[in-house]
């Protein structure tokens, strides 16, 4: 399981000042990364799923010692389920809204104790709401 927490948001207030464009600069850097990781998470089980098809087509004598090692590699590196949890968006998406970059003084460079808290805080609660159901399936 790959379970992504998406903390910076495709869609934000219009910045007003150097250190908010500064900081939307970040956002959209990192959160183009999560999103190009979830992506990538995506071929990589689109790849593996071609390498097992192939193998099974392969009667298994004829499959070398090498070839199976390198197809329990490839295994390896199966996602099985990419659960995003995403902090920002609203909850017409489907999902809830736990932070938004204009909810106090200072966007996201706000590392005070009770900021950081706040957010820790939510962060949990819809972490939990989101996998506890997944886990109960399992």
């Amino acid at each position: 399981m790959l379970v992504v927490i998406d903390l910076y948001p495709l869609e934000a207030r219009l910045p007003r000042t150097f250190a908010d464009v500064d900081d939307r600069l970040h956002e959209l850097s990192f959160g183009n990364r999560v999103r190009q990781d979830g992506e990538t998470a995506k071929r990589i089980n689109e790849f593996v799923r071609t390498i097992e098809e192939l193998a099974a087509l392969v009667p298994p004598d004829a499959l070398s010692g090498d070839i199976e090692d390198r197809i329990s590699w490839a295994r390896a590196f199966k996602t099985i389920q990419v659960v995003d949890i995403d902090m920002q968006s609203p909850a017409a998406k489907g999902k809830v809204q736990t932070q938004n970059p204009g909810d106090d003084e200072f966007g996201l460079r706000d590392f005070s104790a009770d900021t950081v808290k706040r957010r820790r805080d939510a962060g949990y609660k819809l972490a939990h709401e989101r996998l506890t159901p997944i886990f109960k399936a399992a």
